[in-house]
């Protein structure tokens, strides 16, 4: 289960790109009047595509990917969350900024319960905190991996509420006359890049928690 997720996450992940630069090709094409016919199946092509993978992205992928490591690397979920202490009705946080030897998220914008939702399905579970482990356990460069995660997350988001959009205005046959959409879609080319480069680090640093883990118990 967690080798196919985390394919079929990195999979999702790929189509967004081509998908974002198609779209982000139409749009251009559209928006100059040039290849008009061109652009409108490059927009088409993109929006759909990357409407699919963006859903896939977040559900079912991204959802039982979460929970397979908060399972398997509960440390790992704790870095990337934020999480310095163990809580029931654990909030997500949106924003801020980890302060990690004060152990706290300075700023935070967070949203009571949803972490434990997220996870266990309901908002009074316990999720446990980086205070469960020995501080030798913690991921070694826990701003980067909080940051990186949030990045890859907010990003995640902002690309499926786009395209959200795009698809009801493509089914509603307006998206290639409403410049206020096609901007964005041309502007956010880059993104998935980014989003991904986000992901890879998040990425390494999990990794980098597991092979100590599994370093630790073999010694």
């Amino acid at each position: 289960m967690g080798v196919a997720t985390v394919c079929a996450h990195n999979m999702s992940g790929a189509v967004i790109t081509g998908a974002f630069v198609m779209a982000a090709v139409g749009a251009l094409y559209v928006l100059q009047k040039r290849e008009s016919d061109y652009g409108k199946i490059f927009l088409k092509v993109g929006v759909v595509a990357g409407l699919i993978s963006c859903i896939a992205q977040i559900f079912p992928t991204g959802d039982l990917h979460g929970k397979y490591m908060a399972r398997h690397q509960p440390v790992a979920v704790a870095g990337m969350e934020g999480l310095f202490r163990s809580e029931k009705g654990a909030p997500i946080v949106l924003m801020g900024q980890p302060d990690v030897e004060a152990q706290r998220i300075d700023n935070p914008l967070a949203v009571n319960k949803v972490l434990s939702f997220l996870i266990y399905g309901t908002g009074a579970a316990e999720v446990k905190g980086l205070d469960e482990y020995p501080r030798d356990q913690w991921p070694s460069n826990l701003p980067l991996l909080f940051y990186s995660y949030h990045i890859m997350a907010g990003l995640g988001t902002y690309f499926a509420g786009l395209m959200v959009v795009a698809g009801f205005l493509l089914w509603r046959k307006k998206l290639y006359t409403e410049r206020w959409i096609l901007w964005p879609i041309l502007l956010s080319f880059p993104l998935p890049y980014i989003a991904n480069t986000a992901g890879w680090m998040t990425s390494g640093s999990r990794l980098e928690t597991e092979s100590g883990e599994r370093s630790r118990r073999m010694s």
